[in-house]
């Protein structure tokens, strides 16, 4: 225990100014997990403002007139970014706070690393919505350090028309039922047209509804890349509907290893 100047009713507490460890152990063991990253927490900027987590009124949009926030990044700077005030009446974003952007964007992300070197799978939540637009995805890797060049870009997939409901063929959301081997093949039938529910661990607020129960909400499939740890990693969002209030929102991201999205990944 040794002596600590700092005592509270059940034993000693002590500060710390470091990471108490990040071994091969914590990262190929402990972290080999799905890590689902909200991404008001991707830029120091949206903390430090005080802009995330303080609740306000569901259509006061806080923080409003962000512009290239450390670690984001636009080629086409005519767009509004806002982080979303969680309320008590709806919370349809990850821990109730989300990413607003609004406008002819260009931009990308600087994404979190990777623990380990291995197959990983990129997730985007997803969430649609009539006011929202149609963005085309992209990905870049380069070497840790140095900038992503515009020639490095890889598209990813079609379009994604953002107003389109989940309960659409073409993504096949269907709600559970009480038979749960036919909603484990609703979801294996999903997940094969790179969709997935949204998470059974959040709920709305008011009249409580899990995530995973909402037909607007869900899980997109990026990309499955082999990622390294000494490499940064990009993604980017193009607005491709020629409308300035459409909407996108940049609510949260999953990084997923092998060993869970192929083996038996919980619903959580």
């Amino acid at each position: 225990m040794g002596i600590s100047d700092n005592t509270a009713l059940n034993g000693n507490y002590y500060y710390i100014d470091d990471v108490l460890a990040y071994d091969q152990n914590v990262r190929e063991n402990i972290l080999d997990r799905r890590l689902r990253i909200d991404c008001t927490t991707m830029s120091p900027d949206f903390i430090t403002s005080g802009g995330r987590q303080k609740v306000g009124n569901n259509d006061n949009k806080i923080g409003t007139g962000f512009k290239d926030p450390k670690n984001f990044y636009s080629y086409n700077a005519a767009y509004t970014l806002s982080v979303r005030a969680p309320t008590t009446s709806s919370s349809y974003a990850y821990e109730g706070d989300g990413i607003d952007i609004e406008g002819q964007f260009d931009m990308y992300v600087k994404i979190p690393p990777v623990p380990h070197n291995g197959t990983w799978q990129l997730r985007l939540s997803y969430r649609s919505n009539d006011l929202c637009g149609i963005i085309q995805t992209y990905f870049a890797s380069v070497p840790y350090g140095h900038e992503v060049q515009r020639n490095e870009w890889k598209p990813l997939g079609l379009p994604i028309d953002l107003r389109v409901n989940l309960k659409d063929p073409v993504i096949g959301w269907v709600d559970d039922g009480d038979d749960e081997e036919a909603n484990e093949a609703l979801d294996k039938s999903m997940k094969n047209r790179g969709w997935m529910k949204g998470s059974d661990a959040q709920q709305t607020a008011g009249t409580p509804k899990r995530h995973r129960n909402v037909d607007t909400m869900g899980r997109l499939i990026l990309a499955t890349e082999y990622m390294t740890t000494n490499t940064d990693y990009y993604i980017r969002f193009k607005q491709l509907l020629a409308d300035d209030k459409a909407e996108f929102l940049f609510d949260y991201i999953e990084l997923v290893p092998k060993s869970v999205y192929d083996i038996d990944e919980d619903k959580h």
